[in-house]
């Protein structure tokens, strides 16, 4: 038994009441001395009570006998449960008679089978449990209930690591805070020859009529055969008997859908070998919808016509447009499962189309290819457009050494007329331009009204942020006076050293001057000049003349929004870099499940930069990208930068798995959302499954809550009620845990009725209980042991071993020691105030003398007399002192 103290500082009061009783002991002349030890014993075993009173006291009485909770893991991948009940059976015949043991059992959920007891009566596990899961965390803290923080709490946990549901390492950490020790015990795992289907890949979307793969990969732990068979609305559609070897095996079947709608696919195998029959089935299902719509953007027919016959020829429908003639409403785009966009440059496209486009990717999950040629990408003007931020590439080349050295001057008209709209997107295309330079390249920026004025003469760039400031400030004011700005352009950029050198005339007006002279001159040192002619009013037989005898391009604009566009294609252009011709065969780096036989060869493409989250599918020599792919938003887009015309891809064109190599290219970007743009997802919960149905926020105002009907694939029909979690959202519990396809259609509830929102599919796989099979769980015992300050047990007489510390049962005794001290203190009252009491007195032994008595055998006096004579001395001292 030990003493325990919740306030151990009050204890210093000892101290001062000790003070106060020696002081009160020296002054204290009214008591004999006999008295005043009586006085002094009571009044210090008040003031010491007092103390413990106030100190929170309790006794601390050890613990007999220890707390024993097995945890048994009866999941179905334990090989063996008669091993646990051994073991605990083996365990209790060790135990003292003070000791209890209690025990529970674990699959998806937890049961108590035994509780408490000191008998050594081994316990039956003949609770039922769900085996298909193994929640251990769930076992660890049932245990830990059973256990009070008095006990000397210890729990075995018998099982082989490999949980589902869950994780004990949480509940661990909380056990061993609260002292309680966790120890394990290692059990077999089934083991033996075993093959299972680890991998189901179906296609989630089809179109009618669209050739399909399915994949089907089996794990096997030795070589043997086995039945592989595929079901489509249990129909029997393939059955074949293969060969598998150790490890991994797939294997393909294709076919063409044939009916719209939801089909349920399953695959089967039956092998020679096996353990575990749980793991020879899988699920999946896909949605077929009628044959699917391309929308084909074409600036020449030409470019186009290969791809559009081979779509075609898949059962694909295409419609080619102009991009003059692209919808002008997002809605519009609903229709089209995917576009295709080939060598055409972003300015035949407005601001709002090119933002459309964006927006049916991103926002409707409608998927995009880009096809390549000499007015696709960096050449077409796609830089930080619309079109670079969808793409898997970007259109500048990191690769400076591919790159001849550029001189550019921009010569901007800043006269009145181009005040508002059109100065600020000359400015930004300024601004713009400078992302394309290298270092080696140099850049000048001359304006111009009645003045000439240069912003900055040609240089490198050493400072972007300072040169983007200094642009931002240019006005607009005054008239148009062209000639001497080109002049000065020319004088300046004739100086230059670079390997090509260009200049750039932006005008929205007319003016006089003798042009001709000038342009040879520049002509003769090959100089190139493009000229750009805004609005009407702009000299567009001056501005087309410059630009035709100074070799360079004239561009007419009439939407002020496509001036960045043309300068950064004109920038672009005039490195004339970014077309790489050279024969090569691609190398295949990704994108594996599009694999063809054998690549052909091409001839050219246009140089582009992966982005770092894309799929580099086939790569150049260099290497560049020539087919990259990736996710934006909700949709899939794929970039092809070489041609599809032939005059680059001549070899891809004559290929014979043209047709089929593009149809899984273009089919790859179907929209992957589900209807009406509502999303569909199951999650796992702890034990439970979640259902989540999540809208956009025009398509759930006003609904009260969803209502699913469930179908399973033995046409069984459950209801759903979801509730709303947000604006957005709504969630309930999945009531099936049963692998399989179910198939779904929700209803929503509103106050003026209810309406459909569409149909969605789910899969439920086996459970993982079956799946591991080469993996081992006693790395995680291990951890779940040592993190709960316990061991890995090998023999059962260490369950019940008395090494633990000892554990303390507290007893508060706070209250009993007021009482007593509140009983005490009329008694010490009684002490002070009776002043009759004969103060027993000490007992000699026969024949001695009373310490008292006088010499000479003196009489003593009477009490009373000595008494009246010590308080008249009393007094008498009193006096004096006064």
């Amino acid at each position: 038994m030990a003493i325990d103290f919740q306030y151990p500082w009050m204890l210093g009061l000892v101290l001062i009441f000790g003070g106060l009783l020696w002081v009160w002991w020296k002054q204290e002349m009214r008591y004999s001395k006999r008295k005043k030890w009586v006085i002094l014993l009571s009044r210090s075993i008040l003031f010491f009570l007092m103390t413990l009173v106030l100190a929170r006291t309790s006794l601390l009485i050890p613990t007999k006998g220890q707390s024993v909770v097995f945890v048994v893991d009866r999941s179905a991948s334990i090989e063996n449960v008669d091993h646990a009940i051994a073991f605990i059976k083996q365990a209790i015949e060790t135990k003292k008679p003070d000791d209890q043991f209690a025990v529970v059992s674990v699959g998806k959920h937890a049961v108590v089978e035994q509780a408490w007891t000191r008998e050594k009566q081994p316990p039956e596990l003949n609770t039922v449990v769900e085996k298909h899961a193994t929640n251990l965390e769930s076992g660890l803290r049932l245990a830990g209930g059973l256990l009070s923080d008095e006990d000397r709490g210890r729990i075995i946990l018998l099982s082989d690591g490999k949980e589902t549901i869950a994780s004990a390492q949480k509940e661990v950490e909380w056990l061993k805070s609260r002292g309680v020790r966790i120890d394990v015990v290692p059990l077999s795992t089934k083991q033996g020859p075993e093959v299972m289907i680890s991998d189901f890949n179906v296609p989630k979307q089809l179109h009618l009529q669209e050739k399909y793969e399915i994949k089907v990969t089996l794990i096997a732990t030795m070589a043997t055969k086995t039945k592989l068979r595929l079901f489509i609305d249990d129909e029997l559609t393939h059955e074949e008997r293969v060969s598998v070897k150790r490890g991994e095996n797939q294997f393909t079947f294709s076919g063409n859908t044939k009916k719209s709608g939801f089909l349920r696919f399953r695959a089967e195998i039956e092998p020679d070998q096996d353990t575990i029959v749980q793991n020879n089935q899988s699920y999946g299902f896909s949605q077929v919808k009628d044959a699917p719509m391309i929308l084909m953007i074409e600036q020449t027919p030409r470019d186009s016509n290969n791809l559009a016959a081979a779509l075609e020829a898949s059962g694909m429908r295409v419609e080619r447009r102009a991009p003059s003639d692209l919808p002008k409403e997002i809605t519009d785009y609903k229709r089209y499962d995917s576009m295709v966009l080939v060598n055409t440059p972003a300015t035949e496209f407005t601001s709002k189309t090119l933002e459309l486009i964006r927006s049916a990717v991103r926002d409707l999950g409608i998927g995009l290819l880009t096809v390549g040629g000499e007015q696709a990408y960096a050449l077409g003007g796609w830089f930080q457009t619309p079109l670079e931020e969808i793409l898997p590439v970007r259109m500048d080349l990191q690769d400076q050494q591919r790159s001849p050295s550029l001189g550019l001057v921009l010569v901007i008209d800043k006269s009145g007329s181009m005040a508002g709209e059109k100065i600020e997107l000359a400015k930004e295309a300024a601004i713009r331009s400078t992302f394309l330079f290298d270092s080696q390249d140099e850049l000048g920026l001359l304006t111009f009204d009645t003045d000439t004025k240069w912003v900055m003469k040609p240089r490198k760039i050493k400072n972007r942020e300072q040169l983007q400031y200094m642009i931002q400030g240019i006005p607009a004011n005054g008239e148009t006076e062209m000639y001497p700005a080109l002049e000065h352009a020319y004088k300046e950029i004739r100086k230059l050293k670079t390997m090509k050198r260009h200049i750039i005339l932006l005008t929205d007006g007319q003016s006089k001057g003798s042009y001709d002279q000038l342009v040879q001159k520049m002509k003769n040192e090959k100089i190139t000049l493009t000229t750009v002619a805004i609005g009407k009013d702009a000299d567009h037989a001056l501005l087309q003349r410059l630009s035709k005898e100074g070799q360079g391009r004239y561009y007419e604009v009439f939407d002020p929004q496509m001036i960045p566009t043309i300068i950064s294609k004109e920038t672009v252009i005039s490195k004339r870099s970014y077309i790489v011709e050279k024969s090569f065969l691609p190398q295949m780096t990704g994108g594996f499940d599009w694999k063809p036989n054998m690549l052909p060869p091409l001839r050219a493409y246009v140089g582009t930069t992966a982005k770092q989250t894309a799929e580099k599918v086939l790569m150049s020599p260099y290497p560049d990208p020539v087919l990259a792919r990736w996710q934006y938003g909700l949709g899939r887009t794929v970039a092809w930068t070489s041609d599809l015309n032939g005059k680059w891809s001549k070899s891809w064109v004559e290929w014979s798995e043209f047709q089929k190599f593009w149809n899984q290219v273009v089919s790859w970007t179907f929209p992957q959302v589900e209807t009406k743009g509502w999303r569909f997802d199951v999650r796992t919960v702890g034990v439970k499954n979640v259902v989540e149905l999540v809208g956009p926020s025009e398509e759930t105002d006003g609904i009260h809550q969803v209502r699913l009907s469930v179908i399973d694939e033995h046409d069984q029909r459950t209801s759903i009620v979801l509730k709303p979690t947000s604006r957005e959202s709504f969630e309930g519990d999945f009531p099936h845990d049963r692998p399989g396809t179910y198939m779904m259609n929700a209803v929503a509830e509103t106050k003026q009725g209810t309406k459909t929102l569409g149909s969605f599919a789910w899969v439920i796989p086996y459970s993982h209980e079956y799946r591991d099979v080469f993996e081992s769980g006693q790395k995680k015992l291990q951890q779940l042991a040592r993190l709960g300050y316990g061991e890995v047990l090998s023999e059962p007489l260490q369950a019940f071993a008395d090494d633990r510390n000892m554990k303390w049962t507290v007893h508060e005794v706070s209250f009993p020691l007021f009482f007593i001290t509140a009983l005490l203190w009329p008694v010490d009252i009684a002490i002070r105030r009776l002043s009759s009491i004969k103060w027993f007195p000490i007992r000699r032994k026969k024949g001695s003398l009373p310490k008292s008595a006088p010499p000479n055998g003196a009489k003593s006096q009477p009490t009373l007399s000595r008494l009246l004579a010590e308080k008249r001395r009393g007094e008498e001292k009193n006096r004096k002192k006064e």
